[in-house]
């Protein structure tokens, strides 16, 4: 638990060098307990991170592939490892129903989890769904207004009204993901396609 915690803060930095600090402490976590599922969804979501920051080695990737079904397809998970592990599985698998599946999942065990709201909107914008992203991404923000990541959840407004084609409210939000977060490379590309369409 210890070595997890460390990893998160380290993550939260979100720097090429903070992120390879994180994927250390995990893999000493899960080297202490292989099942332990916030180091294993936590582990998942550093790959999928880096992917936006860095090029990753395609063992470096299934190894994000492999702790995302890891935890997934556990059987007593944690609710912050299942929308971990959910939301790699949508982008690093590109299997949207078992992250469906499993975002659901972890709302039914904790309904106010701002994380597990955020990315299923963020997996309802992918799918095409933008009223219902917009309606999710919502619902997070107002579990927690002042998140200190809550630059995802502006990210994800973006993105959902991008898909819906109401650019003048996407660069609003996008905008406000910047503001909170300039180096947020995705984001950077959001806004890039929305003052193209613009």
């Amino acid at each position: 638990y210890d070595l997890f915690l460390r990893a998160a803060k380290a993550f939260s930095a979100r720097t090429v060098e903070s992120c390879r600090e994180a994927v250390e402490l995990l893999h000493r976590a899960l080297a202490i307990e292989p099942d332990y599922s916030p180091a294993a969804g936590l582990l998942a979501w550093c790959r999928l991170f880096q992917t936006t920051i860095t090029t990753l080695r395609p063992e470096e990737l299934a190894e994000g592939v492999r702790y995302a079904r890891q935890v997934v397809e556990a059987r007593y998970p944690d609710v912050d490892a299942l929308w971990m592990g959910g939301w790699a599985t949508a982008v690093l698998v590109g299997d949207s129903a078992a992250a469906r599946s499993a975002l659901e999942r972890a709302l039914a065990l904790n309904p106010n989890c701002a994380y597990a709201w955020n990315f299923y909107g963020w997996l309802q914008a992918f799918r095409g769904e933008a009223e219902a992203a917009v309606a999710a991404i919502q619902q997070a923000i107002r579990l927690s207004p002042i998140d200190p990541e809550r630059a995802l959840f502006f990210g994800g407004l973006s993105f959902a009204h991008l898909v819906a084609r109401r650019y003048a409210e996407a660069l609003q939000w996008v905008d406000k993901a910047l503001y909170e977060k300039g180096n947020d490379l995705p984001v950077l590309g959001f806004k890039a396609a929305i003052c193209g369409y613009l």
